[in-house]
């Protein structure tokens, strides 16, 4: 539920969001992660925690989607963690798979695994996407650094 998950972001290291993403082209405010009982984590409501979790990961589409057509960089789910305070955000800047979503995943949390370094760990993951699944938009995948 929204109220929970409001509740343990200001506290947890770790969030990984693995479900549906929206973006609204005609609302600046309009992306959101829906969440139990017809709740939605927004922008303002990320922009409003006391504390954000440090490293981020929202598998879902269009989770680092911005708005394009405004002459300067607008805000997504993505960079309103960001602009909370966290260290790493990894997310999407586009509509992606399902099965795309759960083979990064997987090739992500395994490299890290081995390889501590956030960035290295998704470059790697992108890499391994690649090659198992080239049809796919694995490049779709952003990490996003302050």
């Amino acid at each position: 539920t929204i109220d929970r998950v409001r509740s343990e972001l200001s506290s947890a290291l770790y969030f990984h969001y693995a479900g549906h993403g929206f973006f609204q082209e005609n609302d600046n405010w309009g992306a959101v992660l829906p969440l139990a009982d017809d709740g939605k984590l927004t922008m303002a409501d990320i922009l409003a925690l006391p504390t954000v979790p440090e490293h981020v990961m929202l598998t879902g589409c269009e989770t680092a989607r911005t708005k394009a057509t405004l002459s300067m960089e607008t805000l997504g789910l993505a960079q309103a963690f960001i602009v909370g305070g966290a260290k790493t955000v990894i997310a999407s800047s586009r509509p992606i798979q399902d099965a795309l979503g759960g083979d990064f995943t997987r090739a992500i949390y395994d490299e890290n695994k081995n390889n501590k370094n956030t960035s290295a760990a998704f470059n790697t993951a992108q890499r391994t996407i690649l090659k198992q699944h080239p049809e796919m938009d694995w490049s779709s995948f952003r990490l996003i650094i302050p």
